[in-house]
């Protein structure tokens, strides 16, 4: 027989419980926020940090491991323009980041899969009290743009799939080259199959 245990994977602090002084995360949030996700990544910060609760969620005796899915519709797609991004870029002007991803990272046994602001930085560059501080920043300024999103970091490196082509030019699938029409404004770099 099947059956789901949950420990307070996203509960809401009570009032009361809220914590006076900021503590870290455990060791345990830090390593295993993400469980499941490929990479391994391991949490930084998140700036619903001093709302929601995280612990362990168990199903059947094994952890529910987390999984990224599309943002499917969502403000943020109408949203994330350039001058939001470069917001976003400029509060991050004093950490070590290394991406800035916009996701939806959810479990198996989740209700719902919030979209997430997802930034990583080099690992062991940046401190949980700033890396809070940085969340909530980023935080405030989705709010002031009405996106009700929360930013998470994690530690994580960017490594290139491809070192380049051998004569200098960027490599870009046919599909991104085609949706991405500004890269070429002469079109010479293009695919002769979308020229």
């Amino acid at each position: 027989m099947a059956t789901t245990t949950t420990i307070f994977r996203q509960g809401q602090f009570p009032p009361h419980t809220t914590p006076a002084i900021m503590a870290e995360p455990s060791e345990q949030e830090k390593a295993c926020y993400y469980l499941g996700l490929p990479s391994s990544p391991r949490l930084v910060a998140r700036s619903d940090f001093t709302e929601v609760r995280w612990a362990l969620t168990m199903e059947d005796e094994h952890p529910d491991l987390e999984f990224i899915t599309n943002i499917g519709t969502h403000d943020i797609n109408k949203k994330y323009d350039a001058s939001l991004q470069q917001q976003i870029i400029l509060s991050l002007s004093a950490v070590d980041w290394t991406s800035i991803d916009v996701v939806r990272i959810g479990t198996n046994c989740s209700t719902e899969d919030p979209v997430i602001l997802w930034v990583a930085v080099e690992p062991g560059s940046l401190s949980f009290q700033q890396g809070f501080k940085v969340a909530c920043q980023c935080r405030a300024i989705l709010l002031q743009v009405g996106l009700d999103i929360h930013c998470e970091i994690r530690e994580a490196t960017v490594q290139s799939a491809a070192a380049g082509a051998p004569d200098g030019k960027q490599l870009l699938s046919p599909a991104a080259s085609a949706l991405l029409p500004h890269l070429y404004p002469d079109g010479s770099q293009r695919p002769s199959s979308l020229s």
